[in-house]
């Protein structure tokens, strides 16, 4: 799995001459941050241009010119797409479907105002040359990546999440226990880890935030509709957007973790971490990020493929899976599960 990369030529060639100098012996971290995004764009990602001609046409110049073009951002990725070592597709930025584009494609404008508005409509990483370094822990990885919350510890509330808000139009919670918890327990947990991870708008008509939660024990009988309820209560009062909210009742994998757009959390027991503004449990929560370790792609893929395959049981007749509202055949739970990516 690699990551859609959405770029106009005008960002990359702005990026391509405005290098950064390397300081070995400064707290800099310009040059390791523009390095990242270059790997990003040379191993990791599926370029989607906005001109791909304008980018040849830029290559030919600086061949023409440049002795040394061999060593030329442009140059080297403008040669590569042309002979399809990089994958590629052409597309306007006003011709893109944000519903069913990959959820996990990331934008690389020139314009930072630009940048700001769309991600405000839509939820989605825009990127301008000006904030690549401010949104470079979402894509890299975060300083700190692992909070350990332990009994009587430092942490009494989910409020060190906020550290790790991202855009995000999305979201899959799976957590087999986390339907099995009691009322009072909600808005200290789900409902306070949303409210920190949740976009603060979603402002273009008709576009909603889906949330998908994947839990039950088959163990233990649930009056899922109150739950639903109750919790679709709660998240309409975080935001003034619509929020689309998914429960099955069926747990994908032991493991308990949170999809997003563009990062994976994982806690080792559950999400319902904290009771009366203490630790109930000792408990390791993990923010992943998906270019950081190469494993994660094949992780967050695998994840995904788990939940695509509970969606077609929910749709079998004779299912013992609860799903609230009814998924209609043929149909997705959450635009996480959209996955069109260039072959």
């Amino acid at each position: 799995m690699k990551i859609p990369c959405y770029c106009e030529v005008e960002f990359l060639k702005e990026f391509g001459t405005n290098i950064p100098i390397p300081k070995p012996f400064e707290n800099n971290d310009d040059y390791p941050v523009w390095c990242n995004y270059k790997n990003l764009f040379f191993k990791n990602a599926n370029l989607i241009l906005d001109n791909f001609e304008k980018l040849k046409n830029e290559a030919k110049a600086i061949f023409s010119t440049d002795k040394d073009c061999n060593k030329n951002f442009i140059f080297l990725l403008a040669k590569q797409v042309g002979d399809g070592v990089i994958k590629k597709e052409e597309k306007q930025i006003d011709n893109i479907d944000f519903e069913t584009i990959n959820p996990h494609t990331v934008f690389f404008l020139s314009d930072a105002a630009k940048c700001k508005e769309l991600e405000e409509d839509y939820g989605m990483l825009f990127i301008s040359n000006k904030t690549k370094n401010k949104n470079a822990e979402i894509l890299f990885g975060f300083e700190q990546s692992t909070i350990s919350i332990t009994k009587n510890g430092k942490y009494s509330d989910y409020t060190f999440i906020d550290a790790f808000h991202h855009p995000c139009n999305a979201m899959i919670i799976n957590d087999a226990y986390l339907l099995n918890e009691k009322d009072d327990t909600y808005n200290e947990n789900l409902i306070s880890l949303l409210d920190f991870l949740l976009p603060a708008n979603l402002k273009k008509e008709k576009f909603q935030f889906q949330l998908l939660i994947l839990s039950g024990d088959n163990k233990t009988n649930i009056d899922v509709r109150s739950r639903y309820s109750f919790i679709e209560k709660e998240i309409d009062k975080l935001r003034t957007y619509e929020i689309e909210l998914k429960i099955i009742t069926k747990k994908a994998h032991h493991n308990r973790d949170i999809l997003t757009n563009y990062l994976r959390i994982s806690v080792g027991n559950k999400f319902t971490l904290f009771k009366k503004e203490k630790a109930t449990i000792n408990d390791d929560l993990t923010i992943h990020s998906f270019i950081k370790n190469c494993n994660e792609m094949e992780v967050v893929t695998e994840r995904k493929n788990e939940y695509r395959k509970i969606e077609k049981e929910t749709q079998n007749i004779g299912s013992q899976i609860v799903v609230i509202p009814e998924i209609q055949a043929g149909k997705i739970s959450n635009r996480l599960l959209n996955d069109f990516y260039i072959s």
